[in-house]
């Protein structure tokens, strides 16, 4: 993920969250990679488990982000919609 572009993938009120989770998974997982190659393989697990929780909070905060713009532009169809109907009824 491109971190200029949050705003495309978050609600403005996630923005701060996101990015902590995202460096969070991207901490864990280059943890995770040097616990694997010592052998540390508890280590190695254990931080699996976080990143599997930052993906799944970036992944609802997506969701909610995703779902706000299918309304968004429902929204606008039928504004846009109500508009065509009245002119029609004004001619």
């Amino acid at each position: 993920m491109d971190l200029t572009n949050l705003q495309d993938n978050f609600l403005q009120p996630d923005l701060h969250k996101a990015f902590e989770e995202y460096i969070c998974a991207m901490n864990c997982l280059y943890l995770q990679s040097k616990a694997f190659e010592n052998g540390d393989f508890e280590t190695a697990l254990i931080m699996s488990e976080n990143i599997t929780r930052s993906m799944r909070e970036l992944a609802k905060m997506q969701e909610a982000k995703r779902l706000e713009d299918a309304l968004t532009d429902f929204t606008r169809k039928l504004e846009k919609e109500d508009r065509f109907n009245l002119l029609k009824e004004l001619m």
